[in-house]
């Protein structure tokens, strides 16, 4: 008979039985499992401190200003004087400023390379970047046009909120132009 040649490592051999690795490539390492559990470990970690961060946060100051809405005017108006102020815009205005932020607006628009990330690492970046409030500015206008703002923290309810303006409101000012 003629002798068969030895096969190569490596390749496919139809006269072994069962499933082998034909490849030499290295099996998946468990570096990639311990990344995903670091990152799942540290987004929760993060999430706890930023919920710590907003609960406990310490009592604002109210800071609390009144203000008409009537006497601020409309938008259109507020450009009427600001023209009237500077003189007309013109053409050259117009190109003036597309020169000037034109090549941010093409950037903002641009599509920007996206590498792949897990739901997690996206999320962990995210968060990483987010700022977190401890104070929130609540402005509440009343049917007359009377502007209330006061500042509070992001976990302060709303029944605060109203004890608040209805200590700064003369009595029932509140109940009369608001049913809340």
């Amino acid at each position: 008979g003629v002798q068969v040649p030895p096969l190569p490592q490596g390749c496919f051999n139809p006269y072994a039985s069962g499933i082998i690795r034909t490849s030499q490539a290295p099996a998946i390492p468990n570096s990639r499992f311990e990344q995903q559990q670091a990152v799942k470990d540290e987004l929760t970690q993060l999430k706890r401190k930023r919920d710590q961060a907003v609960r406990n946060a310490p009592p604002v100051p109210l800071n609390s200003k009144v203000y008409w809405l009537a006497h601020l005017g409309k938008l259109e108006d507020a450009l009427k004087e600001a023209t009237a102020k500077t003189g007309a815009v013109d053409e050259d205005d117009a190109a003036v400023a597309l020169a000037t932020y034109g090549p941010q607006i093409a950037a903002m628009m641009a599509p920007k390379n996206q590498s792949f990330a897990s739901r997690e690492e996206k999320e962990l970046t995210e968060l990483r970047k987010a700022k977190v409030y401890t104070k929130t500015l609540i402005r509440v206008e009343f049917p007359n046009k009377i502007v209330v703002q006061m500042e509070f923290r992001p976990m302060d309810t709303i029944g605060h909120v109203r004890e608040q303006l209805s200590l700064s409101l003369s009595p029932g000012t509140l109940e009369a132009s608001a049913s809340w």
